[in-house]
């Protein structure tokens, strides 16, 4: 009895420690994510620098349209549509990386040693009521099976109903008592698996809590493709036949005459 008692525990003791492992185990992973994320960060503040260089190249320009003479002016107008498109693209991409540094990977430096705690502590907790709880079962069926045999011994040899009564009324308290260690101890293992299992996924929920802050920003750019679109219609329409004054630079040339 106490054997079986032992393997039941052992077997519900081990899917606490598979899980635990697995978490464990992952963190390495989560501090690659970390450091391949501050990466990221930098790689965008140097997009950004550069976009924000070449936004201001390309302002001088649109400027040199919108004072051109003619109808080009129109040109450099929707140019300058495109400046201030790619200005607010800048804008979103700042927020991008500061979200990501601020929201995400900062806390989730500080998450990491608190996580390792965590799991230790856990595991520390886990392994002293398993030991405690498993050492009382065992003992106390231990004695039940002792008094069993007494029992039996006793039916064999002596006759006395009194004797016998009085090792049956013990050997059924032992299986009571032995009985209810085990549903407390099977009690405790599903309180440690609720909560190894609610802390794994509060990490992925914090996880996902932080990207879709990120991924909004990122989503704002996407809506933005659509006055992307317009302007370039405006300037594919305005810069078609190159080589052909439109009305409008016709007309000026006549006031001009």
């Amino acid at each position: 009895m106490a054997e079986v008692h032992e393997k039941d525990l052992s077997a519900v003791g081990d899917t606490f420690k598979q899980i635990l492992s697995h978490m464990k185990n992952g963190l390495p992973n989560w501090e690659e994510f970390m450091n391949r994320g501050c990466r990221l960060q930098k790689q965008l503040e140097n997009t950004n620098l550069a976009l924000n260089s070449f936004v201001e190249g390309f302002t001088k320009v649109a400027d040199l349209a919108v004072h051109a003479k003619g109808d080009t002016q129109y040109l450099g107008i929707s140019l300058t549509n495109l400046v201030m498109w790619h200005r607010g693209q800048e804008t979103k991409l700042r927020t991008i990386s500061q979200t990501l540094g601020n929201k995400l990977l900062a806390p989730l430096q500080s998450k990491l040693e608190e996580w390792k705690k965590v799991t230790t502590q856990m595991d520390k907790e886990h392994q002293r009521e398993v030991h405690r709880s498993v050492s009382e079962i065992k003992e106390t069926a231990k004695s039940t099976l002792r008094v069993s045999k007494t029992l039996d011994h006793k039916m064999k040899k002596d006759k006395s109903s009194e004797k016998r009564n009085a090792l049956q009324h013990q050997l059924e308290h032992l299986q009571n008592e032995t009985n209810r260690k085990v549903k407390e101890t099977e009690e405790r293992e599903r309180a440690h698996l609720s909560r190894i299992l609610l802390e794994e996924r509060k990490w992925f929920c914090g996880l996902v809590k932080a990207l879709t802050m990120v991924l909004d920003v990122e989503v704002s750019r996407i809506a933005d493709i659509e006055r992307l679109q317009s302007i370039l219609k405006d300037l594919a329409l305005l810069s078609t036949q190159p080589s052909e004054l439109p009305d409008g630079s016709r007309e000026f040339v006549e006031v001009c005459m």
